[in-house]
């Protein structure tokens, strides 16, 4: 338990700058993708608010913050070597600065050989992750877009529409402003 306690401070002083760049991050990305096509298809299919969110728009959200945690990860490895120094823990950060204090360049170069196949490793890890997110929300636009064209079919044949939403002519009116636009984009 002392030792959790001990690696409070360092904790918040490591995470403080990436939190706050992954949250204006998430936000600006959020407030795009809330204002896409798909998303309000999904509401307009009676999707509750919190299905939207977290099932259509939180997931395509998070595409640039996967990307951008590869990055941040290299810049929290070399901010360890700092806060190992200043907060006296004999930790990875704190080996790299005592071997370069004693010009021991075995350790030197071992430790940078360390830091660089980490850095690798995670941006291949996070690339992975990020193209497969990337496949996901095309197939979910894609699913979609079949819908809004199934939409416009049963309408255009029965001029009637049943989707169970609160405004039926406020959706046919979407409807028929965008479908043409749509299938041009996401069925050709």
């Amino acid at each position: 338990m002392a030792s959790l306690h001990h690696s409070l401070l360092p904790a918040i002083a490591l995470s403080l700058r990436p939190t706050g760049i992954f949250m204006r991050l998430v936000r600006s990305s959020m407030l795009e993708v809330l204002k896409s096509d798909y998303v309000r298809t999904a509401r307009a299919k009676g999707l509750g608010e919190r299905a939207v969110i977290l099932g259509h728009a939180l997931r395509t959200s998070l595409i640039p913050l996967v990307t951008v945690l590869g990055v941040e990860f290299a810049a929290l490895l070399g901010n360890v070597v700092v806060i190992d120094t200043i907060f006296g823990i004999p930790g990875f950060g704190r080996l790299i600065y005592g071997s370069v204090l004693r010009l021991d360049l075995t350790m030197m170069q071992s430790l940078v050989l360390v830091f660089a196949v980490s850095v690798i490793v995670i941006n291949l890890v996070t690339d992975k992750l990020s193209t497969t997110q990337v496949k996901t929300v095309v197939e979910d636009k894609l699913f979609m877009q079949q819908l809004i064209v199934e939409l416009v079919q049963n309408w255009s044949k029965n001029d009637t529409l049943t989707v169970g939403v609160e405004n039926p002519e406020e959706l046919k009116s979407y409807i028929a402003s965008h479908a043409k636009n749509l299938l041009e984009k996401g069925l050709k």
